[in-house]
């Protein structure tokens, strides 16, 4: 794909996630709805991140909800997206939070921070909208620190058309969202993403050995699961990838 046909694919997205933003943690999967829910991600995230304090990068932050999360553990945080409405709840949400994530605008793809920023990478439900993805791994390999790792958490979004649902659910008119919609990621735009319509992790796991990543493990979403209000009508699961550390300096 072209720089010029990437950009304007990304602009459209962006545009979609600005429409949603309003009523984006409302929809099941997106938010966290008690206190129940909010131990139940933190039990995962523990799982899953680095012991804190470790520096996070949460890419696609959206609304920040794992942004959140990290901090909460104890980690130094930085969220980016491309969608400014997204970021201007999350920001909201950082005014009042103990331990502040930073949020800035940014391309998941291409995130712009010098290497080896980072212990960990972060990502939920970002895969199936990324153009790209074995240019967004590689350039994920970059920023870890030697013995990072990356944290993702997705799902098969095409066994439902949650995202479509969101959108009529906007505070914004729904034919606008549904438009956008379509827009984004229907026709010519789902041929350039590459993971939207996977159904197994393989296609993804494969693409991250080829960018360098190591220690790979896949889980469910179980904990999560068990206990959240609003059943997520989907098959979610997790991906922990490592940056294999340094080895030992050669003698003499």
């Amino acid at each position: 794909m072209d720089q010029d046909t990437t950009s304007g694919l990304k602009q459209r997205i962006a545009r979609f996630w600005d429409a949603v933003a309003p009523a984006y943690e409302s929809r099941p999967g997106h938010g966290i709805a008690n206190e129940a829910e909010h131990d139940a991600w933190l039990t995962l995230c523990r799982l899953l991140l680095p012991p804190p304090a470790a520096d996070v990068l949460d890419l696609g932050t959206g609304t920040g909800v794992i942004a959140f999360l990290a901090a909460d553990i104890g980690h130094r945080v930085t969220g980016t997206d491309l969608a400014e409405r997204m970021l201007e709840v999350a920001r909201r949400s950082a005014s009042s939070h103990p331990n502040r994530p930073v949020f800035v605008t940014g391309d998941a793809v291409a995130p712009r921070f010098p290497p080896a920023s980072f212990d960990a990478i972060t990502n939920r439900h970002l895969l199936w909208t990324l153009p790209e993805p074995q240019v967004a791994f590689e350039n994920w390999f970059t920023l870890l620190r030697p013995g990072g790792r990356v944290v993702i958490i997705d799902g098969f979004w095409n066994q439902q058309d949650d995202d479509q649902g969101a959108s009529s659910s906007a505070d914004e008119a729904p034919d606008l969202t549904a438009a956008l919609f379509e827009a984004a990621y229907a026709g010519t735009s789902r041929d350039s993403l590459p993971l939207m319509t996977v159904t197994t992790v393989d296609p993804v796991l494969e693409l991250l050995a080829e960018a360098g990543f190591t220690g790979i493990e896949v889980g469910d979403l179980a904990v999560v699961d068990s206990v959240e209000e609003t059943q997520f009508a989907g098959t979610r699961f997790w991906i922990l990838a490592r940056k294999p550390a340094e080895g030992p300096l050669p003698d003499g």
